[in-house]
């Protein structure tokens, strides 16, 4: 019965900012909210439809609001990171998300990048660093921080 589990049935649920709305000020339940977030995407990314879910996009909004993507514990952060790689993935090529949103993400994404020498195999959180690295080498997520550079500096596609 717990929300860790990602059947089908509960992906709606779980997939939705309503989900991650409802800990409160409490650090510990939003982290494993958090958790169950992520590990849901990441079971169901391959087949999850944006479109048959439409809490994702209120679930992408509220990962990029500053109490949680700015939260100031550092596990939360990590964990709102590793939901907006699998929501990168899920929506491509088009981000959920404003350019100021993802430029917020890629920050906080550097940041988490640069706890990488802190973490070991045996490590608490090494899975969502590995899944986080997994995400930037299968789905190209740096190439969408590259068309925003090139688009603010006037160059475009075109």
């Amino acid at each position: 019965m717990s929300s860790r589990r990602t059947s089908k049935g509960k992906a709606p649920d779980v997939l939705s900012a309503a989900y991650l709305e409802r800990t409160g000020n409490n650090k510990n339940e939003l982290l494993r909210r958090l958790t169950a977030v992520t590990e849901t995407l990441s079971s169901l990314s391959e087949d999850l439809d944006p479109t048959s879910h439409p809490g994702l996009l209120s679930l992408s909004t509220a990962l990029v609001s500053p109490s949680i993507i700015g939260h100031r514990d550092k596990d939360v952060r990590l964990h709102a990171v590793l939901a907006a790689c699998e929501l990168f993935y899920i929506f491509a090529p088009e981000p959920p998300w404003e350019e100021s949103e993802i430029i917020e993400i890629f920050g906080q994404l550097i940041r988490q990048l640069g706890n990488l020498h802190a973490t070991s195999p045996g490590g608490s959180n090494f899975e969502a660093y590995f899944r986080i690295l997994e995400q930037l080498s299968e789905v190209k997520i740096g190439v969408v921080l590259v068309d925003l550079v090139r688009t603010e500096r006037g160059g475009g596609a075109g």
